[in-house]
């Protein structure tokens, strides 16, 4: 909703295959991953979007979104090829900063 607010259009997929499907039809500016999802956690479904998008110019930004607030689930984020990393539950600032950061809306 706070993006909505902000003057962006907003898709949410219900798993990870909806997502890479949501993928594959559009070119996002920013992509906020659930680690985990039904069918295909975060990490695999970033592996396919990354893959989908590779030999492209478009290096999507992709935000883990997790419960696991430790050190090593953010670097098991960041390794998997996501560009950052926010800890449930997300506050609204917390979304703002990370949306204007990643992103040449500001």
């Amino acid at each position: 909703i706070v993006v909505k607010k902000l003057g962006h259009v907003l898709y949410a997929a219900k798993s990870g295959a909806e997502a890479i499907e949501l993928c594959k039809e559009h070119q996002f500016d920013l992509i906020f991953m659930d680690c985990q999802m039904p069918d295909m956690d975060g990490f695999q479904t970033t592996a396919h979007i990354k893959k989908l998008y590779a030999g492209i110019q478009h290096n999507v930004p992709i935000i883990a979104l997790t419960a696991h607030a430790h050190r090593a689930d953010r670097k098991k984020c960041l390794q998997s090829g996501m560009h950052d990393y926010l800890t449930k539950p997300v506050i609204k600032n917390q979304i703002i900063q990370t949306i204007n950061k990643w992103t040449s809306s500001k």
